[in-house]
């Protein structure tokens, strides 16, 4: 079944701009709660693509259920409300930063090497002057970009490292690779703590709303335009007259890349020992 394209006459009736207006204010323990207990939703939407949602099997589903719910409780209450028996942190945020693959990695490799034979397979059926473009062009495809296709997890990447190098030209190249492949994949450097002005701009720019409306399409077999969610979220732009903002790619361009960096799990954990270190400070 095709996926549902909403528009702003289907958002759900509990979402309100004004419920978000104390995001800006919120202290470094509510932005982690907030984060912390949107993380495994999202993650765990991830696993299930839209176009199952709407199948007979799934729709009855407890699992999908449970993310309809919560989906709805984000946009009904932006802050989830405390839990003494949970306390909030985002799977795996414990993990190293850096570790060596296992065979578990390889486990769901078959599946990855499917898709990209099937990719290949397809452009084999492409006009003789298309065709070997497009097979190159899937041969030269960065591995991370598959993986992201398929697993969902936009936070790991696999690279091949030559530790026979020296450490200075290991570490030139690696910091050169890092900032390409972080603008590449719109992934944001996450600095080592987060303060009040960081939350006014995370406000400002509907992040949390972003990720909200997003969910609460993809768990009801959908998906929002930039064109709908960014009128959604910016309601006001037009008033703004010659300083009109275009909101289609300021969702595309800001928005989207940004509010997903902030489901990072190292954003979580940034947050996290945040809140820990306060505790301790407190007299």
């Amino acid at each position: 079944m095709e996926p549902i394209e909403f528009g702003l006459g289907d958002l759900p009736s509990d979402f309100s701009l004004e419920k978000y207006e104390q995001c800006a204010k919120w202290t470094v323990e509510e932005w982690w709660r907030a984060l912390s207990y949107r993380y495994p939703v999202h993650l765990l939407a991830k696993q299930y693509p839209e176009d199952v949602i709407e199948e007979e099997d799934w729709t009855l589903d407890d699992r999908v259920e449970f993310l309809r719910d919560h989906a709805a409780n984000f946009i009904s209450n932006p802050l989830p409300e405390k839990r003494d028996d949970y306390r909030p942190f985002a799977y795996g945020a414990d993990e190293p930063l850096i570790r060596d693959l296992t065979g578990r990695d390889y486990q769901d490799a078959p599946s990855t090497l499917k898709k990209w034979k099937e990719a290949i397979n397809e452009a084999e059926y492409l006009r003789p002057s298309e065709r070997a473009d497009a097979i190159d062009g899937l041969r030269e495809t960065p591995a991370w970009e598959i993986h992201r296709e398929i697993d969902g997890f936009e936070n790991v990447f696999r690279i091949e490292v030559d530790l026979a190098a020296s450490d200075d030209d290991l570490l030139r190249e690696f910091m050169a690779w890092l900032k390409r492949i972080r603008s590449e994949a719109e992934m944001s450097k996450i600095p080592r703590s987060f303060g009040p002005a960081d939350f006014v701009k995370w406000h400002e720019k509907r992040l949390l709303p972003y990720l909200d409306l997003s969910l609460w399409a993809a768990m009801h077999g959908g998906h929002l335009s930039y064109s709908v969610i960014g009128h959604a979220l910016f309601p006001d732009e037009p008033l703004r007259g010659p300083q009109m903002r275009a909101v289609e790619p300021m969702i595309q361009r800001t928005v989207k890349p940004q509010a997903r960096a902030l489901l990072h799990p190292e954003v979580c954990r940034v947050l996290g020992r945040q809140v820990v270190n306060e505790a301790r400070e407190k007299p």
